[in-house]
């Protein structure tokens, strides 16, 4: 009989340093809204949905089946897309964004399902102007003198959910939804001298849905 069996492994966990990267589709719906109504009047949403793909990294804590953590994420987005209205043509195009969110779930065996929130960041250049090319001044086009356009970075907020699986102590497949919704920016269209050289105020607003998929390594085996 033996005095001294080997003790049994222990179980893998979630709680550690992690890094990944991810790939999936994300649609933008940009929201110009024509503040005096000079061309559509009230809000044109322009619409797109295209590739994302990019990485994240995080750690995670865990007591029992509760998992907690702290996650960061940079993805580049393909959303681009455009519109002619009577006077103009409308554009929303977003091509960054990243976020830094709280995570927590429950862990049943090998996997984990999870809801995160936190902060958006952005980056795009949603328009408008009476140029097709948006380039002023046109030679084609002596109507307007610039276009309007967003904030090229804009801050928001981020919501999901999500479902982890662990193929080994080490890599795990994840499946994610995300909602981000970004601040408001105004700029203003001016007209030319000889056309009156009076201006009108344009605001931009982004709301960005993506469905992910990713790949995990946990660094020490989550042991």
């Amino acid at each position: 009989m033996d005095k001294n069996p080997v003790p049994a492994p222990v179980p893998c966990n979630w709680q550690g340093f992690y890094i990944g990267i991810n790939a999936g589709v994300a649609g933008l719906e940009a929201n110009i809204t024509d503040e005096h109504y000079i061309d559509s009047g009230a809000t044109t949403q322009v619409e797109d949905t295209n590739f994302t793909g990019g990485g994240q990294l995080g750690y995670n804590w865990q007591r029992n089946a509760f998992v907690w953590g702290l996650e960061a994420d940079a993805d580049y987005l393909n959303t681009d897309n455009g519109y002619t209205g009577y006077y103009g043509k409308y554009r929303g195009e977003m091509d960054f964004q990243g976020s830094l969110r709280l995570r927590g779930g429950i862990a049943v065996e090998n996997a984990l399902v999870y809801v995160t929130g936190g902060v958006a960041l952005g980056h795009g250049d949603t328009r408008y102007g009476g140029s097709p090319s948006f380039n002023y001044p046109d030679p084609a086009n002596t109507y307007y003198v610039n276009y309007a356009h967003q904030n090229d970075w804009q801050a928001g907020f981020v919501g999901g959910v999500g479902t982890e699986y662990k193929l080994n102590c080490n890599w795990s497949v994840r499946l994610e939804a995300l909602y981000s919704h970004y601040g408001t920016s105004s700029d203003e269209v001016t007209r030319a001298p000889n056309r009156g050289n009076d201006s009108w105020p344009y605001n931009f607003q982004n709301d960005v849905w993506s469905v992910r998929v990713g790949v995990n390594y946990l660094f020490g085996g989550g042991r």
